[in-house]
């Protein structure tokens, strides 16, 4: 059933119903008054740089095409920025620390190779 609305599905009446019942004025917002025990919450804090660890990590360390050699831009731009963010705390300017150390480090590669 299509809730317009919301423009997106909804719940069938007597599922509704048994929300009302319940005391849920809005079954989306049922989740909404619980809260997350601190320990889990303290967890949750690590996840966003857990996975970009885990996303970025294997490019660094291992070059495309070639398995045993590494990639000396890419290692040099992820100490530049992970000196960044180690410093300034902002996604930003790591980002652009990052960015522009391996542009100027593959520039460097190319030159001399």
């Amino acid at each position: 059933m299509l809730d317009r609305r919301r423009g997106r599905a909804g719940l069938g009446g007597q599922r509704r119903e048994r929300f009302r019942r319940a005391g849920v004025s809005d079954p989306d917002l049922m989740f909404a008054r619980r809260e997350v025990p601190p320990l889990l919450a303290r967890a949750f804090r690590y996840v966003p740089a857990a996975m970009l660890t885990a996303l970025v990590l294997p490019m660094v360390v291992a070059a495309p095409g070639a398995a045993t050699s590494p990639d000396v831009p890419r290692i040099v731009a992820a100490i530049a920025a992970f000196g960044a963010a180690f410093v300034t705390h902002s996604t930003l300017k790591t980002l652009g620390v990052g960015m522009m150390t391996l542009w100027i480090a593959q520039a460097v590669a190319k030159g001399i190779g």
